[in-house]
């Protein structure tokens, strides 16, 4: 056998001696993340945030594990270990506006604090315009902050993208005639009547996870 052909031959041990490991990597590290998914969803939260922290030992650059992590503190009401993990998943990987959407549901749900949640939410949008379900969100945190007005805009732009969803119907309905529009409020009123449907009223009922 040549010199060459033996050193083609070394070689190519080598690549597959490398590529079994880094195969078998990827299928316990997607096994870990698939079964973190599955337990959180079932609500074992204890499980899941187990099968996280593995996946993080395994891949400490994956930001949807700090992701995940992050939403199961939520879950337990644990706002600085869920800020922690969401902050993390933000450095990793900032484009993603459910990183944002996330932590704007701590501030609001377990911090009350209504200017962070509108900062997040804010960024969230600015990644991704088109999604009602954020423009929703953003006048709920509005309207309880007591911006009407602002509110008021974001509700607009929501039914505007989905017209169909009675909970932003009924929010302008609303906030129409307590600022004093009646016109609005009573137009959108006789719409909402001759197109009734049993579709869900809200979204923003309790947090709302990716996944």
């Amino acid at each position: 056998m040549s010199r060459w052909l033996i050193a083609v031959f070394v070689a190519m041990i080598v690549v597959a001696a490398i590529a079994i490991p880094v195969s078998m990597n990827n299928i316990e590290f997607t096994k870990q993340f698939a079964d973190g998914v599955h337990e959180k969803s079932r609500g074992n939260l204890k499980s899941a945030k187990k099968a996280f922290k593995k996946v993080i030992d395994m891949r400490p650059e994956s930001s949807d594990a700090y992701y995940f992590l992050g939403s199961i503190y939520l879950a337990e009401d644990d706002s600085d270990r869920a800020i922690k993990e969401l902050r993390r998943a933000i450095e990793l990987d900032g484009s993603q506006s459910k990183y944002y959407v996330e932590l704007s549901y701590v501030y609001f749900n377990l911090m009350d604090d209504q200017e962070k949640a509108i900062e997040e939410m804010e960024k969230a949008i600015k990644i991704d315009p088109g999604d009602y379900q954020y423009r929703f969100t953003l006048g709920v945190y509005l309207e309880k902050g007591g911006k009407k007005e602002e509110a008021i805009r974001q509700f607009e732009k929501a039914y505007e993208l989905e017209p169909s969803m009675q909970g932003i119907q009924e929010r302008l309905i609303i906030l129409y005639k307590e600022t004093g529009d009646l016109e609005k409020s009573e137009k959108l009123a006789g719409e909402r009547e001759s197109t009734s449907t049993d579709e869900n009223s809200s979204f923003i009922d309790s947090p709302v996870n990716a996944y």
